[in-house]
């Protein structure tokens, strides 16, 4: 069963990343998506993001990714709360890839910056710029991981992004909260401002952030969900107690998406392995995920 559900909270927002299931032998299980995101959409979070970092996109094929937003677009009760990952290493694919996604029905595009080369000021703009007249009229979420993708994005740089026609906002991940709020005090108000750091869903909303995009809440949304209704409701005593859950479920699937999967089965849910080359839990980190989800069956 599902950890309990909250009416999802206006203004601070729990987007959850969702993981990509894979067969034994590592192909892609388009059922398993479908039943994961089915069962993700009961929890009352305000959406999914696919094929994202936690996705393992970097692993799935042009292909395999429009399947997996394709499945994510036929279950998710609306197709306005499904944020699809369209994020490539260069422009050309990236804009294959929305192209593609606005055909299936994406209202909402993630898109990363370019990535593994360093992409200099005036790429990244253009890289946007293109990808968001390639969209249509959906709107486009710049994705900045800077650690992972070695392009930087200066405050200045993102609140020229900002001006684009159809970026409507960003999802910030590896930064500080400080760095985030910077972020945001340059952008105009209705620029949609996301965090990758789950941990910090209070701190976020507090210096006016839109909400975080989590990969955590794909196995355990209810602290996250309760945590975000106790800061709407200004109640420091039951903010204060989701906040410890937040923090648990939180360090114990620190090992990332291996971490993740290894809970999602735990919950007999959709998982499998990973593609991606990371290392499992370890045992010690398995049988503490394995008691943490035994207490919230």
């Amino acid at each position: 069963m599902p950890d309990a559900t909250p009416d999802p909270v206006p203004g601070l927002q729990v987007i959850t990343a969702a993981p990509t299931p894979f067969g034994h032998d590592r192909s892609l299980d388009v059922a398993g998506v479908r039943t994961l995101l089915a069962h993700v959409a009961t929890y009352g979070v305000n959406g999914v993001l696919v094929a994202g970092t936690n996705g393992e996109f970097v692993a799935l094929s042009d292909a395999e990714r429009l399947a997996v937003v394709d499945a994510a677009l036929e279950v998710w009760p609306d197709t306005d709360g499904v944020y699809a990952h369209v994020g490539a290493a260069t422009t050309y694919q990236a804009v294959a890839l929305t192209r593609a996604a606005v055909g299936l029905g994406a209202r909402k595009l993630a898109a990363l910056t370019p990535y593994y080369h360093p992409a200099s000021r005036q790429v990244v703009l253009d890289h946007f710029r293109t990808v968001a007249d390639a969209a249509g009229g959906a709107a486009v979420y710049a994705y900045l991981f800077e650690s992972l993708t070695n392009t930087r994005v200066d405050v200045e740089l993102l609140a020229e992004l900002a001006t684009i026609p159809g970026l409507a906002g960003v999802k910030v991940s590896g930064q500080p909260v400080d760095a985030v709020a910077a972020y945001r005090a340059a952008l105009p108000r209705e620029f949609a401002v996301y965090s990758g750091a789950d941990i910090d869903l209070a701190r976020i909303h507090r210096i006016g952030g839109t909400g975080v995009v989590s990969g955590v809440s794909a196995a355990f949304p209810g602290p996250f969900l309760d945590l975000a209704a106790a800061v709407r409701a200004g109640d420091a005593v039951t903010e204060q107690r989701a906040q410890a859950e937040v923090d648990t479920v939180v360090n114990a699937l620190s090992g990332g998406t291996a971490s993740l999967k290894a809970a999602l089965d735990l919950l007999g849910l959709p998982a499998g392995p990973v593609r991606v080359g990371v290392d499992p839990p370890s045992a010690q980190e398995y049988d503490h995920i394995r008691q943490l989800t035994e207490r919230r069956r």
